[in-house]
Order: structure tokens, then sequence, then C-alpha cells
């Protein structure tokens, strides 16, 4: 092969290495901005969840763990880490499903809590009219005693 030869297949193995190169970046281009959308996507969803769970308070930890593991999946990102940030992404995605199903099972306990309650005091206060009942039934058999003897001596009286 001749110099010239070399250089031409130099030159030509340079150029595809820096093509391979370039578009080897621009696909990681695209990947972090594919992440940094995630990272708004799952912001976005963990603040509804925190809004969800503002009343029962039930998933405070994970929510806070959440937040964590999303600022550093972003801290990742800034550091070209993909991989890494991907592994810290797949956790929060887990974690806000996790999150929902705790906050949903908290909001069935607080129902079912609060209608247990409710039957408690409906037994109670049935319980409360049937002892009133009977003792309302005790006086007017008083009565109605009190009437017949007073009718009795009356009759008495009378003859």
């Amino acid at each position: 092969m001749s110099m010239t030869t070399r250089r031409r297949a130099g030159l030509l193995l340079g150029l595809c290495i820096a093509v391979a190169v370039s578009a080897s970046t621009m696909a990681s281009a695209d990947e972090i901005a594919d992440l940094k959308e995630k990272v708004q996507e799952y912001t976005v969803r963990l603040g509804e969840l925190e809004k969800k769970d503002n009343d029962l308070q039930s998933a405070i930890g994970d929510i806070k763990l959440t937040q964590l593991w999303i600022n550093e999946a972003q801290a990742q990102i800034i550091k070209e880490e993909e991989e890494t940030a991907k592994r810290y992404l797949r956790r929060v995605e887990i974690s806000l499903a996790m999150i929902d199903a705790v906050i949903e099972t908290a909001k069935v306990e607080k129902t079912a809590f609060e209608r247990e309650s409710a039957a408690i005091a409906m037994e109670k206060e049935a319980f409360e009219s049937k002892a009133n009942l009977e003792k309302a039934e005790l006086e007017e058999r008083k009565l109605m005693q009190e009437v017949t003897a007073g009718s009795d001596k009356s009759k008495e009286g009378s003859k």
C-alpha cells in the first residue's frame, strides 16, 4: 500500500469513528432528554400523591424516600450517568405505584373504621332506646295497676 492509500484509509477510519461517536452522543442526548422528561413526570405524580395523602398521612416516609430518589436521578443525569439514573427512576416508578396502593388501603381502612364506629353508635342508641321502652312499659303497668286499684276502691265505696 502506498502512503496516500494508507492516509486515505486512516482518514476514512477516523471519519467512521467520528460518525459513530457522534451518533452515540446524539443517542445519549436523546436518552438524557427522555430521562429528564421522566423525572418531571414522576415529580408531578409524586406531588399528586402527596396531596392525595394530605389528610391520611399514611405514606409520608415513602413519599420522602421517593423524592430523594428523584433528586438522586437528577444528579446522575447531570453527571451523564444514564444507567445509574435509570435505576433510580425504576425505583421511583415502583415506589409511586406502591404509594398509591398504600394511600388507597388507608382510605379503605378509614372508611371501614368510620362505618364500624357508626354501627357501634347505632347499636348503643338501639340498646338505650330499648331500655327506655322497657322503663316506659313498666311505668305504664304501674299506672294501670293504680287506675285499676282506684276504680276498685270507688266501686267498694259506692256500695
